[in-house]
């Protein structure tokens, strides 16, 4: 597996992950493994946590010293190589990017199946109705850039 192959937010979090290997604990507060679509990244991520639980910072060597799967290092190793020309880049402005993308995909993935189940008239009037208060109101917080309140 290639990882241009790879989901784009799946392989920045791998480049993250190999290059700002102290960074896993915020990682780890924020991002759970079935946010990540490919399984080889949630393998790597999930090593990544146990090395990080076990007192160890994940990098790259360690982790390919904890692999056995040749394609699954190989998969490293070209992540290594493509996170080498972003390596001056802020890391918690990549994490702040990479969370506001997976927040805009689970947004996104809500109001898919709100939108389907309106149209297979799934849900009774009132519940119809707070679905598409809640619909407008997502989309509105997204067209003037703030963030989602509670309550």
């Amino acid at each position: 597996l290639a990882p241009s192959r790879l989901p784009a937010w799946d392989r920045e979090l791998l480049e993250i992950v190999l290059y700002h290997g102290d960074m896993i604990d915020a990682l780890l507060e924020q991002i759970d493994s079935g946010d990540i679509e490919s399984p080889a990244v949630r393998q790597v991520y999930e090593l990544a946590a146990e090395l990080f639980h076990n007192g160890t910072t994940p990098n790259l060597d360690r982790l390919m010293l904890a692999i056995d799967d040749p394609a699954l290092q190989n998969v490293l190793v070209e992540c290594d190589e493509e996170g080498q020309h972003k390596h001056e880049s802020d890391p918690r402005q990549r994490v702040r990017d990479l969370l506001a993308d997976r927040d805009r995909r689970h947004t996104e993935a809500r109001h898919r199946m709100t939108l389907a189940e309106l149209k297979t008239n799934q849900l009774d009037p009132e519940q119809a109705d707070r679905a598409l208060v809640a619909l407008f109101d997502d989309l509105k917080r997204r067209q003037t850039g703030s963030a989602p309140t509670d309550g």
